[in-house]
């Protein structure tokens, strides 16, 4: 049977396949719609919204989907539209998922819906804006579907206040958005954003009697906006997270809170800065118990672009959800990459933690794997061995964390001499797919080319050209950066026991990862 070998490119460098006759095909990998959705996806940012909510759906008839609800503008934010998608490529618009009634409690902002699955029923919490008070606050829809029609709760609460659509569930006496629901065994929590007051955001958390009542004894403020200047943080007691005042003006935001629980810490996410700023980012607080006290380490921001960079701009206000055993945030991005303050999108990247700290593979704007319960395939090189040449420790190369910022390299594999042979080795035959050699962050310390990629000493890729870089509009001389890119071969399945891969870059460079999709 002939082997077709593809390579993803963005730089038109030849190479030579032996073992294979078959036509070759190449795609740029960030201008062209050329590529396989069944093994990769693209932060493309075509599906307008803000604020994302994704789950997977595990059961039932929509099994296999993951369900996306979101502030939109297609409706003018007067009610929530839901997607669905296996490839995070192509997302389906199912139609208008909530509406309110015409009589509600709110009917316009509609924001930042969040949803989750409980005892067959699928709860939708929400920001709008009461149409009595003219404030901001939150409130629950339910439905029986992902797709809904969820309608606003009808039902009595703990605290027996009996509600309808006309009832705003929850009202702490202040404007409160972003809702986010929290199970923790038997126990919900609730966190959301006291929005704007005293031109401040600040995060709060309040432990749940059920799905809609709040236990007011347990409310209590988690997180605030942390000041630069040494006089604010003796006055309140909180240290500098620097980033979260990288904007001018004077209002501040913590906003758009998502708990996750890992290893019996609890992780208290949110974004900082405003919406419309490039450096709207997101950021982490941990703490023993869900509602804390809760620390900002020093190096707490998780998600967010430098300036420098022309691929991604605003990202923030995300959730994280499974597919399958891998972790994945869903955030919004500004469709103007570079300037920022435009309309948002959607975009999905990894997550790994890292000991105890969670660290996101992007914002990408390049070719990622796909999930394995989307394609099929997963990350095989934990179950090979893999040894380089040099004698160097080669771990870095296969612990999932792709360095995305310049303070990151020290997740990165450093070869000194500008040569190295990396060998692969399997003990029984396990089928590939592709092949996935992630570049170095630093545009000092990258690689031009791989000059060979063999599989079982007798498939080889040759002189494989470049994916990360991009030509600058102004200098079609100067080549620059843009993080998470790798060098892609995909090729018909193959009966792997070998992989080497063979780099000489003339001087000394560094490797991010190695992926190896197979099955």
């Amino acid at each position: 049977m002939k082997k077709t070998l593809i390579l993803f490119i963005a730089i038109g460098l030849p190479f030579l396949l032996a073992g294979c006759t078959e036509k070759l095909a190449y795609y740029d990998t960030f201008s062209k719609d050329g590529f396989n959705q069944n093994l990769f996806y693209r932060n493309d940012l075509k599906t307008l919204g803000a604020d994302p909510s994704v789950i997977e759906i595990t059961e039932g008839e929509e099994k296999g989907y993951f369900y996306m609800y979101n502030t939109t503008d297609i409706i003018g934010a007067t009610g929530v539209y839901s997607w669905r998608t296996k490839n995070f490529n192509d997302w389906e618009v199912m139609g208008p998922a909530f509406i309110p009634e015409r009589d509600s409690w709110a009917i316009r902002d509609i924001w930042a819906p969040e949803v989750i699955y409980k005892d067959g029923k699928y709860y939708m919490y929400y920001t709008g804006k009461n149409e009595k008070t003219k404030r901001r606050g939150m409130s629950v829809a339910v439905a029986d579907s992902p797709n809904g029609p969820f309608k606003e709760f009808s039902g009595q609460g703990a605290n027996g206040v009996v509600y309808d659509h006309r009832t705003q569930v929850f009202d702490f006496g202040f404007p409160a958005i972003d809702a986010s629901p929290f199970i923790d065994g038997d126990d919900f929590y609730l966190y959301f954003s006291k929005d704007q007051v005293d031109g401040v955001s600040s995060i709060y958390g309040v432990k749940m009697l059920d799905m809609v009542t709040p236990d007011m004894d347990t409310l209590k403020l988690l997180t605030y906006p942390t000041f630069p200047t040494i006089a604010s943080m003796e006055k309140l007691g909180l240290g500098s997270i620097e980033w979260e005042h990288k904007t001018n003006g004077a209002n501040m935001w913590n906003e758009g809170a998502f708990m996750y629980k890992h290893n019996g810490k609890y992780y208290l996410t949110y974004s900082a800065n405003p919406f419309w700023a490039r450096e709207y980012a997101v950021g982490y607080a941990v703490a023993d118990n869900p509602l804390g006290d809760f620390v900002k380490p020093e190096k707490n921001r998780i998600l967010g672009v430098d300036l420098t960079w022309d691929h991604m701009s605003g990202t923030g206000h995300h959730s994280f959800f499974s597919a399958g055993n891998e972790l994945f945030i869903a955030y919004h991005a500004h469709t103007d990459r570079v300037y920022g303050d435009s309309s948002r999108a959607i975009a999905v990247d990894r997550v790994i933690f890292t000991e105890d700290k969670p660290h996101v593979n992007g914002p990408t704007y390049s070719l990622q794997p796909l999930p394995e319960v989307s394609s099929g395939y997963r990350n095989v090189m934990s179950e090979g061995t893999l040894t380089s040449n040099t004698g160097a420790e080669t771990s870095k190369l296969t612990d999932g964390i792709i360095a995305m910022h310049l303070d990151e390299t020290e997740y990165e594999y450093h070869v000194d001499n500008g040569k190295v042979l990396l060998t692969i080795k399997f003990d029984e035959a396990i089928t590939t797919r592709a092949i996935l050699v992630y570049n170095s962050v630093d545009i000092e310390t990258s690689f031009m080319k791989i000059k060979k990629i063999t599989i079982n000493n007798k498939f080889s890729a040759k002189n494989i050209g470049y994916n990360p870089l991009y030509i600058n509009d102004y200098d079609p001389e100067y080549l620059e950066m843009r993080p998470g890119g790798a060098f892609i071969i995909e090729y018909d399945e193959l009966d792997t026991k070998e992989i080497t891969i063979e780099i000489d870059n003339g001087k000394a460079f560094s490797i991010s990862e190695i992926v190896v999709l197979g099955r």
